[in-house]
C-alpha cells in the first residue's frame, strides 16, 4: 500500500500521488500560481473586449473565458502526469477538478482579472459625433409616426451587439428619423431588415467627406421611404382586394384576398396599391358547417361565406365580410383597421 513519505496519508481515488508524494503535498512544496487574464473594458459603457469584439455586459462570458485560461495553465501544469482539468465558476471563487487514471482532486485556484480601461468604437464615434453612413427613414405619408418609429428601433434591437452597437445616434426630425452609424456594412445590414419587414425604397449614395494621401473617405447615405400602408389595412392590388398584415417578427405581406396569396410589401411598388373602393359591414360569426359559415350583420340579416373565403379562423365573435366585385370575403375583426 503506497503511502506518502511527507504525511503518511495512504493514496487514495480521491488523493492521487504525483512525483512520488500526495497531491496536497506537492502542491504545499509547489504552489500553483494565480492565473492572470487581461481584458480591455470601456470606462463609459461597460463592455468588454472579448476575442476580437467587443460585448455589452459580458460578466458570464468572461468568468467563462477565464476558467478556459485556468484550465490551460493546469493542463499544461499536470497534463504530463496523466491528468485533465476542468475550472467551474462557483458563486464567488473558481474551483478546479483534475482527473485521471489515478484518481480526481478538487482545489480552489485564484484568477485574477486585469482590466484594462479604454473607450469602445462605440462611445468613441459617440463623444466625436462622427459616422460613416447615415439611413433616413421617411414615409410617403409626408411623416412617420411613433408605431413605424418603435418597429424600426426593435428590429434593430433584434440584431446581435456588433450590428446594433454601430448605431451612434438617432435624429428626430419633422419629415422621419436619420440613423447614424459608424460602419457602413451594419447601416446596409439594417436598412435591409426595415425594408425588408415594414416594406418601403430603398436608395443609395455616396458622398466624399475628405481626400487624404490619395485616400478617400466616404459617408453613405441609406434613403429608405417607407409605404404609408399600415397593418390591418384594406386596399387593392391590380383591382384584387387585398389586406396588409404585419405579423410580429415577420416581413409585412398583402394578402390577395381571391387567392390568398401573400407578397412582401417591399416587392411592390406603392403605386400599385389603391384604395378599397368595395363595402365592408360589421359582422358575427354565428355558424360554422362543413363547407361555409354563416354570419349575422348589423341589421340582422344572415350571409352565408364559403370556409376558402374566412380569414382568421372560424371562431365565433366579430368579423368584417367585405364585398367586392371579386367576390365576399370574412376577415377577423381584429386583422382590420
Amino acid at each position: 500500500m503506497t503511502k506518502c513519505p511527507i504525511c503518511n496519508r495512504e493514496k487514495t481515488p480521491s488523493l492521487p500521488f504525483i512525483e512520488g508524494i500526495c497531491i496536497e503535498c506537492y502542491l504545499a512544496k509547489k504552489p500553483i500560481e494565480p492565473v492572470r487574464l487581461k481584458i480591455k473594458r470601456c470606462k463609459v459603457c461597460g463592455a468588454v473586449f472579448l476575442k476580437g469584439r467587443w460585448e455589452p455586459d459580458p460578466s458570464e462570458r468572461v468568468e467563462a473565458l477565464a476558467a478556459k485560461e485556468a484550465e490551460k495553465a493546469l493542463k499544461k501544469r499536470f497534463g504530463p502526469y496523466g491528468f485533465e482539468a476542468m475550472v467551474n465558476w462557483r458563486g464567488d471563487k473558481f474551483k478546479a477538478q483534475l482527473f485521471g487514471n489515478e484518481g480526481s482532486y478538487s482545489m480552489p485556484i485564484e484568477v485574477i482579472i486585469e482590466e484594462e480601461k479604454t473607450i469602445c468604437p462605440t462611445c468613441l464615434y459617440r463623444r466625436s459625433g462622427s459616422y460613416e453612413a447615415k439611413i433616413q427613414i421617411r414615409s410617403n405619408s409626408g411623416s412617420v409616426d411613433k408605431r413605424t418609429f418603435d418597429e424600426v428601433m426593435k428590429i434593430i434591437s433584434s440584431f446581435s451587439y456588433d450590428v446594433r452597437s454601430s448605431v451612434v445616434s438617432i435624429d428626430e426630425l419633422k419629415e422621419g428619423f436619420d440613423i447614424n452609424l459608424m460602419d457602413k456594412a451594419s447601416a446596409k445590414i439594417i436598412a435591409s431588415a426595415i425594408a425588408d419587414k415594414l416594406g418601403g425604397e430603398v436608395k443609395t449614395t455616396y458622398k466624399l467627406i475628405s481626400e487624404k494621401g490619395g485616400e478617400k473617405r466616404t459617408r453613405l447615405s441609406i434613403s429608405l421611404r417607407l409605404y404609408s400602408k399600415k397593418g390591418g389595412e384594406l386596399v387593392e392590388l391590380n383591382g384584387e382586394p387585398a389586406l396588409v398584415v404585419r405579423r410580429s417578427g415577420e416581413p409585412a405581406k398583402v394578402i390577395l384576398l381571391p387567392s390568398r396569396r401573400e407578397i412582401k410589401l417591399s416587392k411592390i411598388e406603392p403605386n400599385a396599391l389603391k384604395p378599397f373602393s368595395g363595402e365592408a359591414h360589421e359582422a358575427t360569426l354565428q355558424a360554422v358547417l362543413p363547407d361555409k359559415v354563416i354570419v349575422l350583420l348589423e341589421d340582422f340579416s344572415t350571409e352565408e361565406v364559403p370556409i376558402s373565403s374566412v380569414f382568421g379562423g372560424t371562431d365565433m365573435g366579430k368579423y368584417l365580410l367585405v364585398e367586392s366585385e371579386n367576390g365576399r370575403f370574412l376577415i377577423k375583426r381584429e386583422m382590420v383597421l
